[in-house]
This record gives structure tokens, sequence and C-alpha cells, in this order.
């Protein structure tokens, strides 16, 4: 485990390029994973302080407007290919039964049925706009 001026100063020698992921993992005996996830952790600590989560709250790098208002045509879909169940908890208790989901596809099925149904009852609710 690093000490916080370690974190410190072995970032500063990546950022700048000074060393590479391998060279700094060996100069402070972690490992290469240990050094990316350091790095993963410091970009997603930077991420707001940039507005990078917020792309509009950042005036000098403000989205056009063409894509803003694409953006807000995005909705979300029924995918008809997959299920559909009364209710969020009824899918939840099927999506158990089906346990353990081993593929992708069975985890994307999984999760496309409970999609579906959360989607269900959003529109019945009357919280979901077509």
């Amino acid at each position: 485990m690093l000490l916080d001026h370690q974190k410190t100063a072995l970032l500063y020698l990546l950022k700048n390029e000074m060393v590479s992921s391998e060279e700094a993992a060996q100069l402070y005996g972690v490992s290469v994973e240990d050094v990316s996830e350091l790095m993963s952790l410091e970009s997603i600590k930077a991420a707001p302080a940039a507005g990078m989560n917020h792309p509009t709250s950042n005036k000098e790098h403000q989205m056009p407007t063409a894509t803003l208002r694409a953006v807000d045509k995005v909705r979300p879909e029924h995918m008809s290919l997959y299920p559909t169940m009364d209710s969020c908890p009824e899918a939840i208790a099927y999506i158990e039964q089906q346990a353990p989901l081993n593929t992708p596809t069975e985890i994307f099925s999984a999760l496309m049925l409970y999609h579906n149904t959360l989607l269900k009852q959003l529109q019945d609710s009357g919280q979901l706009k077509n």
C-alpha cells in the first residue's frame, strides 16, 4: 500500500510521462494493476472538478445546441424480443430463479426482462410518457 505522498509522486511521474506504468510499478514495488487503478481513481476524482460529468455546466466547452436537442429526444424503448413481467419484484424473482447466469447472453436477457418490466410499470403509473 502506498502512502499519500508516494501516490502523489507516482501520479506526477505518470501524468508528465516521465515513466511508464510498468516502470512506476517496479519503482514503487506495486503491481501494474495497482498503478492502473490509481490512475483510474485519479481521473474519476478529477472529472467533477473539470466539469466533465456535466458538459453543459462548463461554459467554455458547452455542447452544441443541436447535440443537446438530439439528446433530449433519446427515450427508453421496450425491447419486444424480450419478455415483460407484471411487476419489478416478479421480474427479480424470475431472474433469481434463473441464477446462476453464466453467459453474457443470459445476463443481457435478464437485464432486458427487467428493463421491459420497469418501463411497463413506469408507463402504467404515468411517470413515463410515450
